[in-house]
């Protein structure tokens, strides 16, 4: 929580500690450990999507792609596919936004649109993947 300098990540960009979760810089936060928890079930998956876009974060996409020491480190060769932007809608949905969301589906060019839903628990096989990334090519 100390952290004055910037964290090193190799073959990152350091970061500053002001741009971490909180939790990240406290070890005794049970946050900290479930974040842990999760970076290494990533290391487990198949494919990796980030909710971002490549105009937006194309270095950062870049990195986590060709890798360097750090994904070397963990041997990690994971597809990374930039799926964004995804944004939760609302719970309650009303009968103008279904309205909306059909006007402008009727407006796009034929078989142009493609609808993905990932549910709650957003698991999507190898096989599954790769005919997302074959429609999204």
């Amino acid at each position: 929580m100390d952290q004055t300098e910037p964290i090193k990540i190799p073959s990152y960009k350091p970061i500053r500690s002001e741009d971490v979760f909180d939790p990240m810089l406290d070890r005794n936060d049970k946050q900290y450990t479930e974040y842990l928890k999760i970076a290494n079930k990533v290391l487990q998956s198949d494919n990796v999507l980030v909710n971002t876009w490549e105009e937006l974060q194309r270095e950062e996409l870049k990195a986590l792609r060709e890798g360097g020491s750090l994904r070397e480190a963990l041997n990690m060769k994971i597809p990374t596919y930039a799926v964004g932007p995804l944004v939760r809608e609302p719970l309650l949905e009303t009968k103008s936004s279904t309205e909306s969301l059909v006007t402008w589906l009727d407006q796009q060019s034929s078989k142009s649109v493609v609808y993905v839903s990932f549910g709650s628990g957003g698991m999507v096989s190898s096989a599954q993947m790769k005919e997302l990334d074959f429609f999204l090519a």
